[in-house]
């Protein structure tokens, strides 16, 4: 009986300490869509919340519909969350206030997690917003990398797994070109489910 007492509280230790602590009454759930103009979503975008100084607080990645979802986030207080869109093939979208603008409504009930209590939905704000991508010209490029064509897509994708083992975050890295630059729905689909269970 103790021993379960103690599970217990170690396993209610560990889950508080991976929930952002929110300040009282504010809380910001963010998500939406992106598409490119012609309508067509766009798998693999990367969209990240900025600070102030323009550092990256929380970022999050945009599945095969095209749609995005953070998790509850503690709102910015007086300096409001900027928001940034890269993608490979796309022109960056950049907004220095990510909720202006911004449809805010109070969160219904898919929006909610398992065991959300009332009065954390209740200072919780769904902010839903999309975008639209303009694609960019030339080759895409990565920084590091250089230009992608679809055999170093493929490439990144084989890397990826391979390094998946013993490195992560060099093999995120690769799955994010994969999953911006393949072509294949199935392995993207993969690539991006990869990159939620490991990039930590």
């Amino acid at each position: 009986m103790i021993q379960s007492g103690i599970s217990a509280a170690i396993v209610i230790a560990f889950v508080l300490s991976v929930i952002p602590a929110l300040p009282a009454g504010t809380g910001l759930l963010f998500e939406g869509k992106i598409c490119a103009r012609d309508g067509r979503p766009v798998a693999g975008a990367e969209v990240a919340l900025v600070d102030a100084s323009g550092r990256q607080r929380y970022h999050a990645f945009s599945d095969l519909q095209g749609r995005y979802r953070f998790p509850i986030l503690p709102a910015a207080g007086a300096a409001p969350y900027g928001i940034e869109v890269t993608h490979l093939r796309y022109h960056t979208l950049r907004l220095q206030d990510a909720v202006q603008g911004a449809l805010v409504t109070s969160p219904a009930p898919e929006d909610l997690a398992p065991g959300m209590t009332a009065a954390l939905s209740a200072s919780t704000d769904v902010v839903r917003r999309d975008f639209l991508l303009t694609p960019s010209k030339g080759t895409p490029r990565h920084p590091a990398l250089g230009p992608i064509d679809p055999n170093f897509a493929e490439y990144c994708y084989q890397q990826g797994l391979r390094l998946l083992g013993h490195d992560k975050k060099g093999a995120v890295e690769l799955l994010k070109v994969y999953a911006q630059t393949g072509h294949n729905l199935k392995q993207v689909g993969r690539a991006l489910q990869l990159i939620a269970q490991h990039d930590r």
